[in-house]
């Protein structure tokens, strides 16, 4: 069955992306044989409306490959990345918890995706298979906003 899917404007405006912090070690398989790519070690995403700038918001999201033992590699490379974004809301007036929903939604996923693209790119460059990141549904936790996004589980990796 076929899906009829439409683009729509958004209401969320990307002002500004950087990646504050990028960290790889790669471990050669010939020097250790039986080496296997790495899972999802620690993700997580904060979200926060800046003071000084209404409907200014700062996001990051921070994503850890699991990390080989003490002298012993068991994984062919290790990663850490950090993304952050500055968003703004430019839309119609919301209630707080709408607005606080569609940007950190919208801003997670868009810095989520450009993760995939650098841990994409940066472990293709070896000899081994590139590591794709699972794809994500972010959905913003109720309360004050202080929870965390659920982190990924092991086997989604």
């Amino acid at each position: 069955m076929e899906v009829n899917v439409t683009p729509r404007n958004s209401q969320v405006r990307l002002e500004n992306v950087f990646f504050p912090a990028m960290e790889y070690h790669a471990f050669p398989a010939n020097a250790a044989p039986g080496l296997k790519p790495p899972g999802m070690g620690r993700f997580s995403v904060k979200a926060e409306e800046l003071d000084e700038t209404p409907k200014k918001w700062l996001i990051q999201v921070e994503l850890h490959s699991e990390k080989n033992p003490p002298n012993t590699p068991t994984y062919l490379y290790e990663f850490s990345l950090v993304a952050v974004g500055v968003f703004a809301w430019q839309g119609d007036e919301r209630s707080p918890a709408e607005t606080r929903r569609s940007v950190g939604e919208l801003g997670a996923s868009m810095l989520y995706d450009a993760l995939r693209e650098a841990v994409k790119y940066i472990t293709h460059l070896g000899p081994y298979k590139p590591f794709l990141l699972p794809p994500l549904e972010f959905s913003v936790a109720g309360g004050n906003g202080d929870d965390d996004i659920v982190p990924l589980r092991k086997d989604d990796a």
